[in-house]
C-alpha cells in the first residue's frame, strides 16, 4: 500500500502485495472492510468514500461490491494504472497523495487509509496528512485509520529491527502512530477504536489458523490494546 512519496511507497506496495500470503491478505481484506461497513452503518454517514493509498485497488473493489461509492488515490503512477486495470475502470483511481488529495473541500463522507501514514517522512508530514483528510471530509464525516499497533514494545522491536532484516517492505525508520496518542496529530475526536489480530501479516497461514482460538480470546481480553493491528475511527467535527 502507498499514499505519499511516489516511487518508494509504490515499491513498498508492490513488495507488500507479493509477500503477504494470499489467504492471509484476503482474510485481512474481508475483516477490515467488514469493520468499516459496520462503522458506517453505526455512525450513519453517507456512502461516498476514498481509499487513500489504494495500492492495487483490492479494497476499492471490495467496498464498491458492498455498495459504497468508493474511488482510490495513489501516489504511484504504476499503482494507479494497475488498480484501474484490476477494477476494470481507470476512472475509479486518481493520482494524488496524502498531502494533496484530488478532491474538493467537504466532498466525502468517509476516507480510509491502510498502513500508509507511518511511511510519511516526518511527523510534520503526518500532521499535514490528517489536516488534508479533514479538509475533504464533510462535517461529521469519518476517517478510518488502519495502522500497525506498536504499542506493544516487543512488537515495536520486531517491526523496527527484526522484520526489516527479513523483508524489503518496512525499513525500520517508520514513524508509528500509537492508537492512544492520535490527539497529537489531529483535533478530530476518536469515536471508536478496534483492536484485532495478534500476529503480523506475514506469518504463515497454517500458524494463523492454529493460533486462531488464542487470538480471538486475546481480542476480547484486556490485552487487546496490545494487538498487532488497530482501526481508529475519527469524526470530523460538524
Amino acid at each position: 500500500r502507498s499514499g505519499q512519496g511516489g516511487g518508494r511507497l509504490g515499491g513498498v506496495a508492490d513488495s507488500c502485495d507479493v509477500q503477504i500470503p494470499e489467504a492471509r491478505r484476503q482474510a485481512l481484506l474481508e475483516r477490515k472492510t467488514a469493520m468499516m461497513r459496520e462503522g458506517l452503518d453505526r455512525h450513519g454517514v453517507g456512502g461516498r468514500g476514498l481509499d487513500l493509498g489504494c495500492g492495487q485497488g483490492w479494497y476499492v473493489h471490495r467496498m464498491r461490491a458492498m455498495g459504497f461509492d468508493v474511488i482510490g488515490v495513489d501516489s504511484s503512477a504504476g499503482q494507479v494504472a494497475r488498480s484501474g486495470y484490476n477494477l476494470g475502470n481507470p476512472n475509479l483511481v486518481r493520482y494524488g497523495s496524502a498531502l494533496a488529495i484530488p478532491e474538493g473541500d467537504a466532498s466525502l463522507d468517509f476516507v480510509y487509509t491502510i498502513n500508509v501514514l507511518h511511511h510519511l517522512p516526518s511527523v510534520d508530514h503526518q500532521h499535514r496528512a490528517f489536516a488534508e483528510i479533514m479538509r475533504v471530509l464533510r462535517p461529521g464525516g469519518l476517517l478510518f485509520l488502519h495502522e500497525i499497533n506498536t504499542r506493544n514494545l516487543l512488537f515495536r522491536f520486531y517491526m523496527g529491527y527484526v522484520f526489516p532484516s527479513l523483508n524489503c517492505i518496512d525499513e525500520g525508520v517508520e514513524r508509528w502512530l500509537l492508537p492512544h496518542r492520535l490527539a497529537a496529530y489531529t483535533s478530530a475526536p476518536v469515536v471508536e477504536m478496534r483492536y484485532f489480530t495478534f500476529l503480523p501479516e506475514f506469518v504463515p497461514v497454517r500458524v494463523v489458523r492454529a493460533l486462531a482460538p488464542v487470538e480471538r480470546f486475546l481480542e476480547r481480553s484486556p490485552l487487546r490494546a496490545y494487538s498487532a493491528h488497530y482501526m481508529a475511527v475519527l469524526r470530523k467535527p460538524g
